[in-house]
């Protein structure tokens, strides 16, 4: 019996030290909401990358009041701080949506999705 009570005991203070090691790593060091110029708008973040300093991009889609649904792309500073943002509408009125982000070793920002023009195309843009 003696036994089991140092087993329960060793179970309790690892499974203790497990929670206190797991929530440790999901303390929240910031958070950004991004909200179109449409009240009525849809928004949606699609892809996320972070360079090599700790700026941190994000791709995704907005609804704007003159051009309709386009790319949108937000470059955050490591702090959380909104330094860019940047759009792409295709000429046609079709919803452009980005799906995927990527950054070259000169921080270049490309950013790739769905494009409807004359047609269900994609774009890339640089």
């Amino acid at each position: 019996m003696k036994h089991y009570y140092t087993i329960l005991l060793l179970i309790t203070v690892l499974w203790c030290g497990f929670l206190t090691t797991t929530q440790a790593q999901y303390v929240r060091q910031w958070i950004a909401r991004y909200s179109s110029d449409v009240k009525a708008g849809n928004d949606a973040a699609t892809a996320m990358t972070v360079d090599d300093s700790g700026y941190v991009y994000v791709t995704g889609w907005t609804t704007r009041a003159t051009t309709g649904i386009d790319f949108a792309t937000l470059k955050y500073s490591p702090e959380g701080a909104l330094l860019w943002s940047a759009f792409y509408a295709n000429s046609g009125s079709g919803a452009d949506k980005a799906l995927a982000i990527a950054i070259d070793t000169a921080e270049n920002v490309y950013v790739t999705g769905s494009s409807v023009g004359a047609g269900l195309d994609f774009a890339t843009v640089k």
